[in-house]
């Protein structure tokens, strides 16, 4: 069972106890009273710390030297750091959730048997997956240090039809059929735009 503490912790989110000797018994049950005795606590003071809706932890002072009483600012204090302590776990917690969807984008990607690169507005090669290092035939490091019309289209240097260089000054879709190492390819470029849409403002 739940210290009787704990339990206000929980409902109230917070405990303010600067005199741990005269405070109300009903706090504490004969094991925590023993325990704060053996510790020679005087005062504690907790801020509970919630995370997606839940008791995550908490965050506490304890004084044994003599009872201390926090002023409202110190109370203020040890919320903010609380609530500094929350937004850190959020953030985590989002930024494992990004990490994680990024690591299922890939594996998705690299499991389609279908060559596909990714690239930037500037034409740089962004992302790979297998079945396109395997048709160019070179390393994940080698595709990415050199220009893909070198390692994977075979040129000396970009050529002025490329789908993709033409896909990235037009934003329209080009394709373009290639031999590559012997075998029949047709290459085609998408161009994935991110669009704002700007309305006018009522009028009153």
């Amino acid at each position: 069972e739940r210290e009787p503490w704990f339990q206000q912790l929980l409902r109230d989110q917070k405990l303010d106890i600067p005199d741990v000797e005269h405070c109300d018994p009903t706090q504490f049950n004969a094991h925590w009273i023993n325990y704060t005795m053996r510790l020679d606590l005087k005062s504690l003071y907790c801020i509970a710390i919630r995370h997606q809706g839940s008791h995550w932890g908490h965050l506490g002072l304890a004084y044994t030297a003599k009872p201390h009483v926090l002023s409202p600012q110190d109370l203020e204090l040890l919320q903010a750091a609380a609530h500094i302590i929350e937004i850190i776990q959020e953030r985590r917690g989002n930024r494992e959730d990004a990490n994680r969807s990024e690591r299922e984008k890939l594996l998705i990607m690299d499991t389609i048997r279908i060559p596909i690169m990714l690239f930037d507005a500037s034409t740089q090669l962004l992302r790979v997956n297998n079945a396109a290092l395997q048709v160019a035939g070179v390393s994940e490091k080698e595709m990415y240090s050199q220009g893909c019309w070198k390692t994977f289209c075979g040129y000396k240097e970009c050529p002025s039809d490329c789908p993709v260089l033409l896909a990235c000054h037009d934003h329209n879709t080009h394709s373009k059929e290639l031999r590559i190492k012997g075998r029949d390819y047709f290459l085609q470029a998408y161009p994935i735009l991110s669009l704002i849409h700007i309305s006018e403002p009522k009028r009153q």
